[in-house]
């Protein structure tokens, strides 16, 4: 499942539970409107595997190739990803 809150000039709420297509065309998505950004933190929930949170980080990094991206363990119980775009 990932999970996404973003509130700026619009807002919207995606929720994909079981369908990794929907998830990567989301992180893809999220990347696209990151890649104006410096920096892009990653933190990744307690059902996230190290790998897979890696292999999100390098699709940022394809997209956002002058970001500096940080992919961490935040630990948190109910949602997957967290992304802070700086």
């Amino acid at each position: 499942m990932l999970y996404c809150a973003h509130h700026g000039a619009g807002h919207a709420d995606y929720t994909f539970t079981e369908y990794p297509e929907l998830e990567n065309a989301l992180l893809e998505k999220l990347a696209e409107e990151g890649k104006d950004s410096s920096f892009i933190s990653l933190y990744y929930g307690e059902d996230v595997t190290e790998d897979a949170a890696q292999a999100a980080g390098a699709r940022f990094q394809a997209v956002c190739s002058d970001a500096e991206i940080s992919v961490l363990s935040g630990g948190q119980p109910v949602y997957y990803y967290i992304i802070s775009f700086e």
